[in-house]
């Protein structure tokens, strides 16, 4: 059985405390209040409409054209090369036999990593070979 004379002081106390606005969170100078997050909410269907209205008119803008991430050992022969090719086929390591065979030094200390291209970007030689490779791995 409730007895009220003992939930009195409790809402007595509860009638005591200040309204509680409903701040939801303040970042730098902006508070943003539960009105505020709901009109944000609200215009979000709006807001992707013209994303997407934008994106489909401007789509050729928003691509990025065809990439590749190699690496490369630079040689001064056909014969050097084929060396290179047969022990990276006998699983040495790429940075090493680049730092012993290459005679690149741009790219030596990132173990002559050339980082994502693409075409026209390297002379067409490389580019043709390096974009006729069909999987990571691949060693030409």
């Amino acid at each position: 059985m409730l007895d009220e004379a003992a939930c009195q002081p409790r809402e007595q106390a509860a009638q005591d405390l200040p309204v509680p606005v409903p701040v939801v969170a303040t970042i730098g100078d902006k508070t943003f209040h539960d009105a505020d997050i709901d009109a944000e909410i609200n215009a979000l269907p709006e807001r992707f409409q013209r994303l997407r209205h934008d994106y489909d008119q401007h789509q050729d803008q928003c691509t990025t054209p065809e990439q590749v991430h190699a690496r490369h050992i630079l040689v001064s022969s056909r014969e050097k090369a084929e060396e290179v090719i047969r022990l990276l086929r006998h699983g040495k390591d790429f940075a090493a036999l680049a730092a012993e065979y290459s005679i690149d030094d741009s790219n030596k200390g990132r173990g002559e990593d050339l980082n994502w291209f693409s075409r026209a970007a390297m002379v067409k030689p490389f580019e043709k070979a390096v974009f006729a490779l069909e999987k990571p791995g691949d060693i030409s």
